[in-house]
Formats: structure tokens, sequence, C-alpha cells
């Protein structure tokens, strides 16, 4: 029958566990994938820390992204072999996901690694490269100017979104709430850096001062950024760290004309992610996104890394490295 390791949720509210299991327990789907590195977003840390309710049906391996080798596979699209990989699309979520050594996926929820690219690289972006992607394609699609403030810049989607835009040409400004990160996003490309409290004031109408942003944390930072938001101002927002409740007014949508756009990069489908991951891969690969915003883990250290992470202690991605 055989077995593999790995992390499983077993109920909400508490802590993953690592565990030996037998490969039935993998889940159904055409492709069984040795998973070769996994990442731990914020979704990944809550549910291996217990604190809040990401999967949907349990017991659940977690783990949003995923990369590695197909090892058994009943589809011709992708024979035993192919490097795979995948980010959203309800794994982890809604079926097994990538923090385990073995992986059995529906095949309608994977893409090729292309040639030129590694399991790895392509989970140093994972889900927040994409996500990152996403926000600013929104803001090319509408922005009237060429400036941008980042908020969460120091963690992963914020991070690769510094580096992107300013690869664009955008002007950035990137706000940050780590003080010793502030010379790191500086050498991402950020023309300016600034504390937490350039966006934390509490008045819902200020005077203008921002005129387009991604917003990667939501809660208070992203009101106070709506309030100061300037004419016909766009803001990408794609997090809640900062908490899922949003106190505002309208003034700044009916005086002003500033645009809310939510960015779901989960759901997105498969058909057009093929072509979004490609140009995300070409245009990362001329970034200048430093070795230091990766840490590295081991499969079994992931919830010690999730903790810090919630805590706020830890910034950049956070790669897991699977294969033993």
């Amino acid at each position: 029958m055989g077995s593999t390791n790995g992390w499983r949720v077993y109920e909400h509210g508490a802590p993953a566990v690592f565990e030996e299991f037998s490969h039935p327990d993998l889940g159904d789907g055409e492709l069984r994938v040795r998973v070769e590195y996994s990442s731990i977003n914020y979704k990944d840390a809550l549910a291996l820390t217990g604190s809040g309710r990401i999967a949907r049906s349990l017991p659940l391996i977690p783990g949003i992204d995923f990369a590695g080798e197909v090892t058994e596979s009943s589809v011709s699209e992708f024979p035993t072999g192919t490097q795979v990989f995948g980010t959203g699309l309800g794994v982890g979520e809604e079926v097994n996901g990538g923090l385990a050594r073995e992986l059995v996926v529906p095949a309608s929820r994977v893409l090729r690694i292309p040639e030129r690219s590694s399991a790895r690289e392509v989970m140093v972006l994972g889900t927040a490269g994409f996500t990152a992607l996403l926000c600013i394609e929104a803001l090319e699609q509408q922005a009237n100017s060429r400036e941008v403030v980042v908020t969460g810049s120091s963690g992963g989607v914020g991070s690769i979104a510094v580096s992107l835009l300013a690869q664009r040409g955008w002007e950035v400004t990137a706000i940050s709430g780590s003080e010793e990160h502030h010379s790191k996003l500086r050498d991402l490309g950020a023309s300016n850096v600034l504390g937490r409290d350039a966006v934390s004031e509490e008045r819902k109408f200020g005077s203008e001062k921002w005129s387009n942003a991604v917003d990667c944390v939501g809660g208070d930072p992203l009101a106070g950024l709506l309030s100061r938001m300037g004419y016909g101002g766009i803001v990408a927002a794609c997090g809640n760290a900062a908490g899922m409740s949003l106190n505002t007014s309208v003034l700044p949508f009916i005086l002003r004309g500033v645009r809310l756009i939510g960015i779901d990069s989960v759901y997105v489908p498969i058909e057009s992610r093929s072509n979004k991951w490609d140009a995300l891969l070409e245009g990362f690969s001329g970034v200048e996104y430093d070795e230091s915003w990766v840490t590295e883990v081991r499969l079994e250290d992931a919830s010690d890394r999730a903790s810090e992470l919630i805590s706020g202690g830890s910034s950049g991605r956070t790669l897991v490295r699977v294969a033993e």
C-alpha cells in the first residue's frame, strides 16, 4: 500500500500534526506528484497553527502551493516525469495540498513548469507572486499615473510587488512596519520607504496623498489608505493580515472617484493561468529579488515558521523544501 509523511489538519482551531499516513489517504485525482517544494503563505500559516478555518474538509493536508514531478498519471497531458506546479484552485483548502512528500491532485489544478524554470524558482513566486502580478495588472489597466504605494511591503506579496513594479517603471513607495527591512526595500527598487504610521490615520477622509496602491494587509491600514487617496486613485486590495473589517466612509468613493478593486488569486480559471505565469516567470527573471528575502525550511519545520509568520516575525517568502 505504501506510506508517506507530511502535515495534516484534523480539526479547526487545533495545530496541524506532522505524521506518516498511507497513500490512500492522499485523496482522489489523476496525478500523483512527488513534491519537491512548497511554501508558507498567510493561509498556510493559519492552517498550520490552527489560527483560521482554512480547510473546507477534514482531515486535510495544507499547502496552497506545490511543485514537483509526476510519478503516476492517468491522463496524457501530464505523463510520468512531467514537472508540474499548482497555486490555489482549492489545493490545500478543498483538496489535499503541498505540505506532504506526495500529493494526489486533479489534473485540472496543475500547470507544467516551463523548461527554463525549476520547481524552486516557481515556488519563490508561488501564490504571492501570482497575486502581486494580478494587482499590478489591475493598476496598469486603469491607473492614470505611474506612482504607487505598497502596504505590507516586507511580506511575500508586497516584496514581490515592489520588485515587479519597479522593474516596470513605476515610482514605488513601500510601507513597512519593520525598519530593519527599509534598506532592503530600496534595494528591491522602492524610491521611498515609510513606516506603518503613514497609513494609520483614523480619519475617514483626509487630504490627498496617494495616487495608486497595492494593499496587502487590509483592516485599518487599508481604511487609512483609502482616506488619503487622490482623485481617481485606484487601490488593488489582496490581503487581510491586519484584519477583515474595513472602518471607512463612502466619501473617498463619491467625492474623489476612488476605486477599490478586490484581487482574488485562488479561482482564476486554469485556462488563463498559463499565459499569466509565463509572463510572470519571464518578467521576474530580470528582477533583483535578492535571496535574502527567501527563507528555506524543511518540511518538518514548517509549523515553527508558520508561527513566526503569524506573530509578524518573518519577511519575504518562505520556501518549504519537501523532498528528502
